[in-house]
């Protein structure tokens, strides 16, 4: 699998959005939530939305600087979604999401995507 980041694998539907939100489950470890919501279609594939909330990072630099790291993550990362799924994720980033290391990270990224794939 390329290490790519698709314009066809992020999510930027209104309504898909409102359905994840509105519908998905939640998952966290905190500094990372993931919001996610396995949808119903014939073509196995997964998108994703990159959320950064003005509530906790108040300054549109900091919250675009965290918005790149996660997609860097999810880029990185890529193998542990599956191709037989079709599923909606969203990746929150909460507070204290920049003082920690990018290992640390990682580690919390793959241990939140392994839960989620055991559960659907």
């Amino acid at each position: 699998m390329p290490q790519t980041l698709l314009k066809a694998n992020i999510l930027s539907s209104k309504t898909e959005i409102d359905t994840l939100f509105a519908k998905g489950r939640r998952k966290q470890i905190p500094p990372l939530a993931v919001v996610y919501y396995e949808n119903k279609t014939d073509d196995p594939s997964h998108k994703v939305l990159f959320v950064a909330p003005k509530k906790i990072f108040s300054k549109a630099v900091e919250r675009n600087k965290i918005k790149r790291q996660l997609k860097e993550l999810y880029r990185l990362n890529q193998e542990l979604f599956h191709q037989n799924h079709t599923i909606h994720i969203a990746l929150i980033a909460l507070k204290g999401f920049s003082a920690v290391p990018r290992e640390d990270l990682t580690k919390k990224y793959r241990c939140l995507l392994t839960e989620i794939y055991q559960k659907t």
